[in-house]
């Protein structure tokens, strides 16, 4: 694998979340964790039982703390857009220990859309 050609985007569907993050790690470990980040993005849905609605808006998290994430997941939020936002910290985005970027070793943020 060369990592200046390898893309996420296409292999995310078919691999794992454990995967995921042994192929970010390496990658931070051969380019250096200042070279590489880590976006994770997933799809919101919104109802109650039988009836959908459509979903709008989005927010960016990242873990707890001030961490080396927390400027990247700021600079996804632009005037004007619908967020869902948490600024307790002095910063927007909201805040999680979820696994996937819990466990990297770059700045990681996952993205709800």
């Amino acid at each position: 694998m060369k990592p200046n050609n390898w893309n996420n985007c296409e292999s995310a569907a078919a691999i794992g979340r454990s995967p995921k993050i042994l192929i970010d790690n390496e990658l931070c470990r051969l380019l250096g964790r200042d070279n590489v980040i880590l976006i994770s993005i997933h799809a919101k849905a919104a109802g109650r039982g039988d009836r959908w609605y459509d979903a709008t808006g989005w927010c960016a998290y990242t873990t707890r703390g001030d961490t080396r994430a927390d400027a990247l997941a700021t600079s996804f939020h632009l005037p004007g857009q619908r967020l869902r936002t948490d600024y307790t910290d002095g910063d927007p985005d909201l805040e999680a220990n979820f696994y996937i970027i819990r466990r990297t070793l770059c700045p990681s943020v996952l993205v709800e859309t």
